[in-house]
């Protein structure tokens, strides 16, 4: 994806189009070079919709406000079970 993002920038400074089929080679290329199976498809527009957002993880959505909470309460509730309290009444 990042060679496919500064190719893109590349001919956008110059005002020229990619290469037809350059998407493709860069895909061909990636699956290689960490040996990914043939049968899984790498779509050619979930790489455009990609570079385009300027996101390179495939991670969807919002991170929880608790991830940052979650160690502390889960400290918690360790000890208060080895006192053996209750969390809930």
């Amino acid at each position: 994806m990042l060679l496919f993002k500064e190719k893109r920038k590349e001919n956008r400074s110059s005002k020229k189009r990619l290469r037809y089929g350059l998407l493709d080679d860069i895909i061909k290329s990636a699956k290689k070079k960490y040996s990914v199976p043939d049968d899984v498809t790498i779509r050619k527009d979930c790489i455009r919709q990609r570079v385009k957002r300027n996101s390179a993880s495939n991670h969807a959505g919002q991170q929880s406000p608790m991830i940052e909470i979650e160690p502390y309460l889960v400290e918690l509730i360790i000890k208060l079970s080895s006192m053996r309290m209750p969390i809930t009444c």
